[in-house]
C-alpha cells in the first residue's frame, strides 16, 4: 500500500468516525427535551425559535468536517518536521503529514466514544458539558471548576487521557515510519507535541486575554459615556463632591459684578456648574 493510499484511508477513517458521531449527537443528544430541560426559563415559543435556529445550522459542522482534521495535521506536520530538522534525521515532509494525519485517528475516536458515553447517561448532559470532549477525563475533575481562573481550564483540561492516548500512538508512528530508535522517536514526540501544545495553549490563552480586554474596554467606554449624560449635580452626589481639579473662567466686570463658569472634572470628562456671578 502506497504512502498515498495509507493517508487516504486515514483520513476517510477519521472522517467516518466524525460523521457517525455528528450524527448520533445531533439525533440523540441535541433532543427537543435536551432544549427544554435546559432553557426551562424560557419561554416554548423562544426554544422553538432556538431549536430552529440551531438546526438550520447543522449542515455546517458537516462541511467543517474535513477541515477539522486537515488543518490540526498540517499544523502539527510542520512542528514534527522542525522537530525532526532540529534533532535529525531530517524527514521530508510528507512523511511528517502522513504522521500527522494517521495520529488524528486518535481525536476521531476520542469523540466517537464521547459521544457513545454521553448517550449512555455515563456521562450525565446538560448545557455545560454538551460540547465538552476533554474536560471530563482530564486532571479538570479533581477541581472545582469554581476555584479555577477561567484561563487556567483550557490548558489543564489538555492533560487528559485522549492527549496521553496520542502521545502514545505519536511514537509509535514514528517508529515505523521513520524506523528509527525507540528512544528517538520519544524524544521527538516529546519534543513536537510539546512544542505545538504549548503554541496552541498560548494562542488560546491570547484570545481570551484579548476578550476579556476587549470586554473590560467596552464597560470603560459605556461608563465613560454615561458619565458624560450626568450634569454637575448629578455626579457630585455620586462621588461626594470629589474632583480631580478644576478650572474657573470668568466674563468681564460689568456695573461690579463678573459670570463666573466653573468646569469640574473627573479624569479628562467635563462636569460644568451653573454660572454664578460674583463681585468685580
Amino acid at each position: 500500500m502506497s504512502n498515498k493510499q495509507v493517508m487516504a484511508g486515514a483520513f476517510l477513517l477519521s472522517l467516518l468516525f466524525y460523521f457517525i458521531a455528528l450524527i448520533i449527537e445531533l439525533n440523540f443528544i441535541f433532543t427537543d427535551s435536551y432544549y427544554f430541560d435546559n432553557y426551562s426559563i424560557r419561554t416554548a415559543e423562544e426554544i422553538f425559535q432556538l431549536m430552529n435556529v440551531d438546526r438550520k445550522g447543522n449542515w455546517i459542522n458537516f462541511i467543517y468536517l474535513p477541515f477539522h482534521i486537515l488543518i490540526p495535521a498540517l499544523a502539527f506536520s510542520l512542528f514534527l518536521y522542525i522537530t525532526f530538522y532540529l534533532l535529525k534525521p531530517a524527514q521530508d515532509i510528507f512523511v511528517c503529514f502522513k504522521i500527522a494525519l494517521i495520529s488524528q485517528i486518535v481525536y476521531a475516536l476520542n469523540y466517537f466514544a464521547t459521544v457513545l458515553i454521553k448517550i449512555s447517561n455515563i456521562l450525565p448532559v446538560n448545557y455545560t458539558n454538551v460540547n465538552d470532549l476533554y474536560e471530563y477525563q482530564s486532571i479538570v475533575t479533581f477541581f472545582t471548576k469554581m476555584n479555577l481562573p477561567d484561563w487556567a481550564i483550557y490548558p489543564l483540561s489538555k492533560l487528559n487521557i485522549a492527549e496521553l492516548v496520542y502521545f502514545v500512538f505519536l511514537i509509535i508512528l514514528i517508529i515505523v515510519c521513520t524506523k528509527c530508535r525507540i528512544s528517538k522517536a520519544v524524544i521527538i514526540a516529546t519534543v513536537s507535541f510539546l512544542f505545538f501544545m504549548i503554541t496552541i495553549i498560548t494562542i488560546v490563552l491570547y484570545l481570551q486575554i484579548l476578550y476579556r480586554w476587549e470586554f473590560i474596554s467596552n464597560c470603560l467606554i459605556l461608563i465613560l459615556e454615561t458619565m458624560k449624560k450626568l450634569n454637575f449635580e448629578k455626579m457630585s452626589k455620586i462621588n461626594g463632591g470629589k474632583f480631580f481639579g478644576n478650572a474657573t473662567k470668568c466674563t468681564g466686570c460689568f456695573q461690579g459684578l463678573q459670570v463666573c463658569h466653573e468646569t469640574f472634572y473627573v479624569v479628562f470628562i467635563p462636569f460644568r456648574k451653573d454660572p454664578s456671578t460674583q463681585a468685580c
